[in-house]
């Protein structure tokens, strides 16, 4: 059994951000540390697992983890799978909110991730190969501490805002299906035909934040469907 990893740490300075504000001015965001690290077992294999993190904690102590664990199966030429799972845990302390009335408004925002990636690839003979992607997509975020942004370039963190009274709810939840299908024939040289299954799925709930997989994941599967079909084929013709 051989493996490899691999892992590095960087920190970045407080630096203006010229896109926080959306066209507003621009904004003293704080410096972070930013470490990332990976393993995967003997890519030679026909079963390969492998994991990947990052890990970000900026100046005011907000943190942010992705953890993204992932197997590969090849148990022949003609035929590979892979299946990579993503968990996302992020915190942003002046996440963009609203404009009011001239003043930009910005807010702690919590938000979770999930993300299931699976890629399958079968070459039935070498002119017909099927291929299949999905990914479904579940994200919530709730906001909390809404402040005023008064002087975006003071030294002090805490002198850039000013607590703000926001009537409204932006938390979401939101959940998503993509994935396509797609059968490749090469029936005489030169000249191929293809076969595409397209189905997205997308479930959006305003003013509720709530991160829950099991009950998320059950709203997805259940949510409404646009299924496309396409079918391509080109000739080629000898002059």
């Amino acid at each position: 059994l051989s493996s490899s990893s691999a892992a590095s740490d960087v920190y970045k300075r407080q630096v203006p951000s010229l896109t926080l504000l959306r066209g507003g001015p621009s904004v003293l965001v704080p410096g972070y540390w930013s470490g990332w690290h990976g393993i995967n077992t003997d890519t030679r294999k026909r079963i390969v697992l492998g994991y990947d993190g990052e890990f970000n904690v900026d100046d005011e102590s907000v943190r942010r983890y992705w953890a993204s664990p992932w197997i590969q199966f090849k148990p022949s030429d003609r035929f590979d799978m892979t299946v990579r799972t993503e968990w996302n845990d992020r915190h942003f302390g002046q996440q963009y909110v609203d404009e009011v009335n001239g003043r930009y408004v910005v807010a702690r925002l919590d938000q979770r991730v999930f993300r299931l990636t699976t890629r399958f690839n079968c070459t039935i003979t070498p002119r017909m190969s099927f291929q299949l992607y999905a990914m479904p997509f579940v994200t919530a975020g709730t906001y909390r501490d809404f402040r005023e942004v008064t002087d975006p370039r003071a030294d002090r963190y805490d002198d850039r805002f000013a607590p703000y009274d926001y009537e409204n709810d932006p938390d979401f939840n939101f959940k998503q299906l993509r994935s396509n299908v797609v059968f490749r024939w090469e029936y005489s040289p030169g000249s191929t035909l293809y076969l595409v299954w397209s189905r997205g799925a997308t479930d959006y709930e305003e003013e509720y934040g709530r991160y829950s997989l099991g009950r998320d994941l059950d709203r997805m599967w259940t949510a409404p469907s646009d299924n496309t079909f396409l079918v391509k084929f080109n000739k080629w013709f000898s002059l």
